[in-house]
């Protein structure tokens, strides 16, 4: 374990690095505990020298570490004529390999890019100037972050690490604890088969680049949080489109009234971005976990920091909104997850790929997650009962999905009938992806050359085939940030159309505005469509079919207005913020207040350096 910042600052002058390079380095005296082979390989090794060696090779030969070396390259162990050194100087720093346990040059050059234009390797040139000028050779990336984590300058906790590193080699390699595990191994010969591992320790929280950047990323999230625990939490994969509150804006919502907004924190996954002004309430946290992530890493180590982040946060229930991330990790960390936690998972439709076979979350993660969660949430009547008929679930699990009917914005005012449009002007939104028959739009388009379309929306999936040219009558608006943006006085008609779907949250807000609307009744949508007070069609509806419905109601002008303001107030009887609090209130159980309005968390680079390991 490193040393705190109180235990450096007892240190008196601590010794410079290239002192505990060169001690490293050394072999000792006595054998070592590396068996009988890799010492007499180390020491032949060290024993060689080239016939008219250089300068360079002078000034970094007392430094380097060849058992190191050996140990990280397998290559160059398994050749016992090449001289690592040799090797080293040849080809290994144009290659990347690093000849000392305390210096990695890619972080070196990363830190001092001007070192790149030296005539010098990296390794030599930290040996004869960078030390001098208080260079950090550390091979950690974010080895700057991570002493600040730990309350130490860069330069101090360089050097504890190194101390720390230089007495655990000499105790692995020629003390008491290398005998120890030598003696072992006369009784259990497979002891030796990871011996060479002492050549390469690994120090919490310094354990290799990956590990360091994992930790730091988990500290800037936590940074993010306040480095305070929180009651509930909501992981999403990426701040969606649009300001409209959707699933994870609702659960927020309730979350709040039950905890409080100092209490609920909002874990974006997938992807990085500023949240949508508006999207939650004030108060609740946001953590930007790929920016606090800086950068690719293995996916694994994603997963990992999400559990660690949300291990650090300690809440009580966690809801997982279409976070890819989320469902990936329940499949290494789940079990210990639920055992700490209640965890929900929150389903909304299936998908089609691009050659029309279904996919989704639903389908994908549904079977093989339902015995970790407390519980799964769907937008939608239909696809609760399409999961409990299709898994055939018994009374007591199907009890545990329920259905989340996010409630309408009653700021959303009734639009006016418009007047004086010359053609008909009909409005349509939406992702311009397959699902949302992009296709059948513009087939309906081009059946109505009389009336002019506005299409608001983006493609958001990646692949597929790109979108036509679309007719003449149609105006390609791009996304909109807020659904009151619209010109909806000058909107005749709204037009639906949709191969497959939930509750999309365009039809609730557009139900409010008493604009008429055509639309598809497929999954979820009849659930907002009601049939006699707005033109649902059927699945397998042509284009045709959807012409004569918006003739219909473009004769009727009074009538379907009439029919659009009662579906406003159906809508309002039906999804109502107080429903959807209650139906929380059963799904998280009863509220109990935590101790500490914000519980403050325990010193992070402690916890994170026990954890790192």
């Amino acid at each position: 374990m490193i040393a705190t910042s109180g235990e450096a600052a007892a240190q008196d002058a601590p010794p410079p690095i290239a002192a505990l390079c060169r001690d490293i380095a050394r072999v000792p005296a006595q054998n070592p505990n590396y068996g009988p082979v890799l010492d007499a390989r180390i020491r032949h090794a060290n024993a060689r020298t080239p016939a008219t060696p250089s300068k360079a090779y002078n000034a970094i030969a007392r430094s380097f570490d060849t058992g190191f070396y050996l140990a990280a390259n397998p290559d160059i162990l398994s050749a016992p004529d090449v001289n690592p050194r040799e090797h080293y100087m040849r080809a290994g720093a144009r290659e990347g390999r690093d000849p000392h346990p305390l210096f990695g040059a890619k972080a070196y050059l990363a830190r001092y890019p001007g070192v790149a234009k030296s005539d010098k390797t990296p390794f030599h040139h930290w040996l004869q100037h960078g030390q001098l000028e208080g260079k950090i050779g550390a091979p950690f990336t974010h080895f700057e972050e991570m002493a600040r984590m730990l309350g130490l300058t860069a330069a101090q906790a360089e050097v504890l690490y190194a101390q720390r590193y230089a007495d655990l080699r000499q105790r692995l390699g020629s003390g008491a604890l290398g005998a120890q595990v030598a003696q072992a191994a006369r009784f259990d010969p497979t002891i030796e088969m990871g011996w060479i591992q002492a050549l390469q320790i690994k120090i919490p929280p310094f354990h290799s680049d990956l590990t360091t950047q994992r930790v730091t990323g988990m500290f800037r999230a936590l940074e993010q949080a306040r480095h305070c625990t929180a009651q509930a939490v909501i992981v999403v994969n990426k701040p969606r489109w649009g300001g409209a509150r959707r699933m994870e804006g609702h659960l927020a919502d309730a979350l709040v009234a039950r905890y409080g907004a100092d209490q609920v924190v909002v874990i974006t996954t997938d992807g990085a971005g500023m949240m949508p002004s508006g999207k939650f309430p004030q108060g609740v946290r946001h953590v930007d976990l790929p920016t606090a992530l800086q950068g690719k890493l293995p996916r694994d180590f994603n997963e990992r920091s999400l559990v660690e982040v949300l291990r650090a946060l300690a809440p009580k229930v966690v809801f997982n909104v279409n976070s890819r991330l989320m469902w990936d990790a329940l499949g290494s960390y789940g079990q210990a997850l639920s055992a700490s936690m209640r965890l929900f998972g929150c389903l909304f439709c299936n998908e089609r790929t691009n050659t029309g076979a279904w996919t989704g979350y639903p389908l994908r993660r549904f079977y093989r997650h339902f015995d970790l969660l407390a519980g799964v949430c769907t937008d939608s009547q239909f696809l609760a009962d399409q999961l409990r008929r299709d898994y055939m679930l018994p009374a007591g699990d199907a009890a545990r999905i329920t259905v989340l009917r996010g409630p309408v914005d009653h700021s959303i005012a009734l639009a006016p009938l418009p007047e004086g449009n010359p053609r008909p002007q009909i409005f349509w939104s939406g992702r311009m992806d397959a699902q949302k028959r992009v296709d059948l739009l513009y087939e309906i388009a081009a059946l109505m050359p009389q009336a002019e379309f506005h299409v608001w929306g983006e493609k958001v999936l990646k692949g597929g085939p790109p979108l036509p040219e679309p007719p003449r009558n149609i105006t390609l608006h791009g996304a909109y940030a807020r659904f009151a943006e619209l010109p909806l006085e000058r909107a005749d008609l709204w037009l639906y159309t949709s191969g497959w779907d939930g509750i999309p949250q365009t039809l609730l807000e557009v139900g409010m505005t008493g604009v008429p609307i055509v639309g598809t009744s497929v999954g979820g949508t009849g659930e907002v469509l009601h049939p006699t007070l707005a033109q649902a069609l059927p699945q397998e509806a042509h284009a045709g079919d959807y012409v004569t419905a918006i003739k219909t109601v473009l004769a009727q002008t009074t009538k379907a207005r009439t029919k659009a303001r009662a579906l406003r107030e159906y809508l309002i009887q039906r999804h109502t913020a107080e429903a959807y609090s209650r139906a929380i209130a059963e799904v998280v159980g009863p509220a109990v207040a935590p101790k500490k309005a914000v519980q403050q968390l325990k010193p992070v680079a402690r916890t994170l350096h026990k954890r790192a390991g």
